[in-house]
């Protein structure tokens, strides 16, 4: 009965929104109304006509962009400068014509043939919350939004996605931490190892999460060569097996499987939680 009585909840408003137009507070982007482009936003919407828009051939390019005949668009602003019949979103709040890059309304570059946004270095993000576009680039110069990244090498520089929000980044001199250059850590060699360790030909690293995520030195030894990640947050050398910087004492490497839950391990003989053991009852039957 009440997957009927939802069906037919759907089937009217779909029916409701056929036949009449969507109440202004509902309404979110460009819409062409009156003869007049709106570009509404928030909930409830408040509507902004662009005078300026061409409502004849007006397109909405993505989300918060658009063009028509004249300029383009980002929410109800002009792009100075920029040539609508080259004009296209590239992700985030980049976009580029044939000789500029934008960002939100703001030009950054000059170099619009070569302007494009940096891609992830893995296939996908660990976590939907990670951002997927950072940073963009053309020929001479790296950007994070509308800034220049001063220093980065555009042709070698590499985005790596972090899980927790944070920007990281490196090119062939050096590794980028929030924007900022980490000093002692060589970025032609360095590598992430999981979420939380990383390695550069000089030593290994991590990030300690706390009140403040810091990046620090790993202070155990550790054997680089043979220094991988066991799966998300874990990590080994033929030393041992770590969290961050911890040690997980007594930790058995044959069966050491990191969980599903967050941060969180299993051996043969313990649970673990951020790389310290949980206490079990030791009476159960195997």
């Amino acid at each position: 009965m009440l997957k009927k009585m939802t069906a037919l909840g759907i089937a009217l408003l779909g029916l409701l929104f056929k036949n009449c137009t969507v109440p202004d507070g509902w309404k979110n982007g460009y819409y062409v109304q009156k003869n007049q482009v709106v570009y509404f936003h928030g909930f409830p919407a408040t509507g902004t006509v662009l005078p300026q828009a061409d409502p004849k051939t007006f397109k909405t390019i993505f989300n918060d962009f658009g063009k028509d005949k004249n300029h383009a668009y980002y929410t109800d602003s002009i792009i100075t400068g920029a040539d609508p019949a080259t004009f296209q979103h590239l992700g985030n709040l980049y976009s580029k014509d044939h000789q500029h890059g934008f960002f939100g309304y703001n030009t950054i570059s000059n170099d619009g043939a070569h302007f494009e946004i940096v891609p992830n270095c893995q296939d996908k993000p660990y976590s939907d919350d990670a951002p997927s576009v950072v940073f963009a680039r053309d020929r001479y110069k790296v950007y994070n939004q509308e800034f220049v990244l001063e220093g980065a090498d555009p042709g070698t520089f590499v985005f790596v996605p972090m899980f927790n929000g944070y920007n990281l980044a490196h090119d062939k001199n050096y590794v980028y931490w929030q924007s900022a250059p980490l000093p002692g850590v060589d970025g032609a060699s360095f590598k992430r190892v999981c979420e939380l360790n990383f390695k550069d030909k000089n030593g290994a690293w991590y990030i300690s999460l706390g009140k403040d995520v810091t990046w620090e030195r790993m202070t155990p030894e550790i054997d680089l060569p043979t220094f991988v990640g066991i799966q998300r947050f874990y990590s080994q050398d033929k030393n041992g097996i770590y969290y961050g910087n911890t040690v997980v004492k007594d930790a058995d490497r044959a069966t050491f499987k990191e969980s599903s839950n967050y941060q969180q391990a299993h051996d043969k003989n313990n649970q673990y939680s951020s790389g310290y053991p949980i206490k079990t009852d030791t009476t159960k039957t195997q």
